[in-house]
Formats: C-alpha cells, structure tokens, sequence
C-alpha cells in the first residue's frame, strides 16, 4: 500500500501543512479547504474557529504568512494554496466505509487544476498532514491510478492500523468533470478470494453500474 513514509518522492519539494493550517487558509480566503480534514471536527464551529486560530499561528511561526501582512502568502504557498481554493478539486481517491462514508485511514489524495498541464498533488496522511507539490496533469492522474491499484492488489481490509479504527470496504477513485457531473468508481476485493469487485456511482442519476473489468473502470474515469 502507497504510504507517505514509503514514497520520499512524495516528501520532496513539498510543502507541509497541518489541517489547522489549511483551515486557516480556506478562512483566510472565506472558502473552505475542499480535501478531508481529519483531525479536526469540520461540522463543529467552535472547533473551526480553534483550528483557524492555531492555524494562522502556525503559518506566521514558520514564516508561510508575512507577520506584518497577513494577507500576504510566502511565494511558494501561494503558487499551491490558490488554485486549490479557486479551481475546485478536480480528482481524488480516499477509502470509505460500506456506507460510502469517508474513513480516516491509509492516504487519501487530491488534484486540482493550475493550468493546462500543471495540477497542484495533495496527499493527505492520517495524521492529518497536508503535502503539497505541483505536478504534471499526467502524473497526478498516474499517482491516483497506482493508489487505486495499490490499494486493490493489497486488498481494503489489510489497511486497517488498528483494531479500534473499522475496516474500509472500498478504495474510491472521483473524477469532478464539471459542477454537474461527477463521477465515482469504487473498487474492493475480497480478502480471501481476493476477485475483482468494482461499482461505480453517477451523482446525477444516483445510479449504481458494475464494470467487467478493473480496467474499464478507470477508463470510464478517464484514467
């Protein structure tokens, strides 16, 4: 399975953020961080505003944000944390529970559009660090495709860290091709038999469709 400790190309030339950090930065920009935010209870204001106050902290502490002019982002961030602010996600894969909710374990990624061929990578670690790097589209596009085929050739069930933290179901593949259409390929595999198994979801028809083939999954994808 694909891990941040594993991948030191993952590491490289990429800036950290915390997830109060990237609060802070979506508050900053009155727009929430639109990748999963795992230490934090998203859905509780009061512990928004905590996290928004460590987070703009932080970011003047390690110099990211001028202390004088907070309003004014160290060069390099600025180049990652704005097209993802503004462009909107264009693709991700996470695990999720049977219910296809999100699950905090394993790694969980994010793309988003810079220009024509450069897309912003964020790989979110369990530990709710945010690593942040500019890529090529097909890169990006590739790390999604060897996340997904990780995560089906070690099987759902062998990422669980603990026995206290339930057990994913599915590695999940989505690809935003506009506001309206969206597009989700769900993939799991049996732990003992270890067979392809693969649905996918259309958010506008809110329609289940299986695939004869892993492949033909990811094409319907566009991967």
């Amino acid at each position: 399975m694909t891990t941040v400790e594993g991948s030191p190309e993952l590491l490289a030339k990429a800036i950290v953020l915390t997830d109060d950090e990237v609060i802070a930065l979506g508050a900053r920009a009155q727009k929430p961080w639109p990748s999963p935010i795992i230490s934090v209870d998203v859905t509780d204001a009061s512990e928004i505003a905590s996290a928004v106050t460590r987070g703009a902290r932080s970011l003047i502490a390690r110099g990211l944000v001028d202390a004088r002019e907070t309003e004014s982002l160290h060069g390099d961030l600025e180049g990652l944390a704005e097209p993802i602010l503004n462009s909107g996600l264009v693709l991700s894969t996470y695990l999720v529970d049977s219910d296809f909710k999100f699950l905090a374990v394993g790694l969980a990624t994010a793309a988003y559009v810079c220009d024509d061929d450069a897309w912003i990578n964020e790989i979110i670690a369990p530990s709710g660090l945010h690593y942040l790097r500019q890529e090529s589209s097909a890169r990006c596009i590739d790390f999604a495709r060897q996340y997904v085929e990780s995560c089906f050739e070690s099987g759902t069930a062998s990422l669980r860290v603990s026995t206290d933290l339930p057990i994913p179901s599915f590695a999940c593949a989505m690809r935003k091709w506009s506001e309206q259409e969206i597009h989700v390929a769900a993939f799991r595999q049996s732990e003992a038999f270890r067979r392809e198994s693969m649905l996918a979801i259309d958010d506008e028809r809110d329609a289940l469709e299986s695939f004869e083939s892993f492949q033909s999954a990811l094409t319907y994808l566009g991967l």
